[in-house]
């Protein structure tokens, strides 16, 4: 194809397509390869990669000639995943999940990895949904191509965060992950994703009821800082002192997308003086902060020297360089860094003396380290690899760079067993089992009573010597990060152990409500990394044939209502697509009955001309009128079905919505009736093979 000579490719990890900028990515046939320049194309983009010169890349990219299932996918593959499809804020939960695991999630597991917010479980699942569908091709002809290409050089298309799940307007998919998901125009408000903006979208026409998102951060004060950093810092400060707040906290939990939407078009009405953020609490004040940090077209620290400041964190001057590395950054960014980070050592020093947290303000390095930096976007994927040189840069930033403001002391450690390479009290007791993976916690902890826990390195051990408590519950297992402070350990800053035994004693003689309400268990029973499988008989918990297949009925009921409601819809958009096609076929031939009484009215209206008796002429205008109010009738008739069928497409695109919504959840209920469905047989084999035992033993 002039030039270039494609052939088809598979992918594992994601490449960036030549033409319109967008990652490639999925176990499918989702891209082709040049086999000259070893350029990548989506298959939808290429047959418009003749818009690109056949020059060799400057790194190589891997492609394979064979499938890779997502069996093979590993866990930097699925972390990477994430990265491009901008859900890299969730890489610590569900980045240690394989890619078939992924299939399995849905809103209650989410839940239980602390993942509440309705949007962003949405967002999720339709991302794993989409990677399903990954297998789909959907080529545009050469006419289609022609007639598009065009159209992008009429919007003014720019990258775009959206906290509503919105459906592209090219191909109807919904935009994936929760910051900047796609494009959208300035100039008429539609929005797609950032590949389909370069497959040809519909000619830009204003539309005045759409609006623009990212508006709340065009809004600067005198020193071009945006109003939603400025006020919201001012608030976060004046409030936090006031009500003695854990500031950390409130920086570290998440708010809710609506009440955060709420703020943001709050700031987006309100003029500057009269702005009062009074009526909104902290946490959604700190959200939308955050929000604007990362929504931001490039990060404070610039991305075009992101690889200068990630070579600066393995700099034996490392502070020096970094130094010298601000103050090459533009004045007007540098303003409103200067104002964050001197905003983070004031919360660092309300911490230390209005709450006695002591210590470095290690749980504000994790909130900030995509927030302050990111790469630019055809390097997302550095995010996966480089976030313990993000954690030690915002280290750096906070503690050895100059904000004109006191930073607290550090007080040493305490004596009961802190230090950089983790809690050494650890290694005398039997219930830590060190560095092993997720799963094979799971397997350990699987059958067991509630309350049986085990304790294992967290995934940021390296980094952040932290731990993760595992405990069953519920009849399942539950995953609890153990957070290292200077002043200790703990699952969050307000109440710290000076060690992990230490917490975990504590919990054997409390309850873990007094963590999380739902978790209503003591640690009660200790796996021993020695002997974990040697547990008394009667704490293992027994799931009867009866309980198992109790379950498999409960699941299957839910996945056949949703089923019935999908179905429905699928028919009711059936039926209008039958009524367009007929309705379609009727304003067709009102126009052809149009079109000929046009014709017939004009050759009446000529003879009209040429009758000479009064008599004639008379009945000649009757014949006009006549034919007028019949044009006039096939008109309105007209206008009627094209009114109609306007309200017929508005129908349908809204019942694909509901469908686009329910697919996940359709698919992750199927997934579950065929583990249970399993889970059932075998509990059956079990009780049979247990009858006969007993049978043979009353036998003999």
């Amino acid at each position: 194809m002039d030039g270039h000579k494609v052939v088809s490719v598979y992918f594992c990890s994601p490449v960036v397509c030549s033409h319109c900028g967008d990652y490639i990515w999925g176990s499918g046939e989702v891209g082709v390869q040049c086999s000259s320049c070893k350029q990548c194309f989506h298959d939808e983009c290429q047959v418009f990669c003749s818009k690109s010169e056949c020059l060799p890349l400057k790194a190589a990219v891997a492609t394979f000639s064979s499938p890779k299932p997502l069996s093979v996918w590993t866990p930097e593959t699925v972390k990477e995943w994430l990265a491009v499809v901008n859900l890299y804020r969730y890489m610590e939960q569900l980045g240690n999940f394989t890619a078939e695991e992924i299939f399995f999630l849905d809103k209650e597991r989410l839940e239980e990895l602390r993942i509440s917010d309705p949007f962003v479980q949405q967002s999720i699942l339709n991302t794993i949904d989409e990677l399903q569908q990954r297998n789909e091709k959907k080529y545009l002809s050469f006419e289609e191509k022609n007639a598009f290409f065009d159209n992008f050089q009429q919007h003014e298309f720019v990258i775009g965060s959206f906290y509503d799940i919105e459906l592209c307007i090219r191909c109807s998919k919904p935009l994936l992950g929760i910051v900047h998901q796609g494009c959208q125009c300035k100039a008429c408000g539609i929005i797609v994703h950032r590949q389909c903006a370069r497959l040809g979208v519909p000619r830009c026409e204003t539309r005045a009821n759409r609006r623009i998102r990212n508006d709340f951060l065009e809004r600067t004060n005198e020193n071009q800082i945006p109003l939603a950093i400025s006020q919201s810092v001012k608030a976060i400060e004046q409030r936090g002192v006031a009500e003695g707040a854990d500031l950390y906290d409130v920086y570290r939990f998440s708010a809710k997308t609506e009440d955060m939407n709420k703020l943001k078009e709050y700031f987006e009405r309100c003029s500057p003086n009269e702005i009062d953020l009074s009526s909104f609490d902290l946490r959604t004040i700190a959200g939308v902060l955050k929000a604007a940090l990362k929504e931001s077209e490039d990060s404070l620290l610039p991305a075009a020297m992101y690889a200068d400041f990630i070579d600066a964190t393995e700099n034996v001057r490392m502070s020096q360089r970094v130094r010298d590395l601000l103050a090459a950054i533009p004045a007007t960014r540098m303003a409103t860094l200067q104002l964050v980070m001197a905003h983070l050592v004031r919360v660092w020093r309300h911490q230390a003396e209005a709450r006695n947290v002591s210590g470095e303000p290690r749980q504000l390095y994790p909130v900030f380290s995509h927030a302050l930096l990111r790469p630019p976007w055809n390097g997302i994927c550095k995010l996966v690899y480089n976030g313990a040189k993000h954690l030690s840069l915002i280290r750096c930033l906070l503690l050895d760079c100059d904000w004109n403001e006191r930073r607290p002391q550090i007080a040493s450690a305490p004596s009961g067993g802190v230090s950089a390479f983790g809690d050494a009290a650890l290694k005398n007791v039997d219930w830590y089992f060190g560095n092993i993976s997720k799963e094979d916690a799971s397997f350990i902890l699987s059958g067991l009573a509630d309350g049986a826990y085990l304790v294992r390195d967290s995934s940021t051990f390296q980094e952040m010597g932290d731990y993760t408590l595992s405990i069953r519950f519920g009849g399942t297992n539950k995953l609890i990060k153990i957070s290292k402070f200077d002043g200790g350990y703990g699952f969050h800053s307000g109440h710290l152990f000076h060690s992990v035994v230490d917490l975990v004693e504590f919990y054997r003689e409390h309850s873990l409500e007094h963590y999380q309400e739902t978790l209503k268990t003591k640690l009660l029973f200790p796996m021993s990394r020695h002997s974990h499988a040697l547990l008394p008989e009667a704490q293992l918990q027994q799931e009867s044939v009866s309980d198992v297949f109790n379950l498999l009925l409960v699941i299957n009921k839910r996945y056949m209502e949703r089923m019935k409601e999908y179905d429905a819809w699928v028919e009711e958009r059936h039926r209008l697509t039958r009524e367009i096609q007929h309705s379609m076929t009727a304003v067709e031939a009102f126009k052809e009955t149009i079109l000929m009484l046009n014709e017939h009215r004009l050759l009446n209206a000529e003879m009209a001309k040429r009758v000479q008796k009064e008599e004639d002429r008379l009945f000649m205008t009757r014949n006009l009128d006549d034919i007028q109010k019949r044009i006039n009738d096939c008109t309105a008739k007209e206008d009627e079905i094209k009114t109609a069928l306007s309200e017929s497409n508005k129908r349908i695109r809204e019942y694909e919505a509901k469908m686009l919504l329910q697919r996940p959840e359709i698919a992750s209920l199927l997934r579950q009736r065929q583990v249970w469905f399993r889970k059932s047989c075998r509990a059956w084999m079990t009780m049979r093979r247990c009858l006969r035992l007993r049978l043979q033993l009353i036998i003999l």
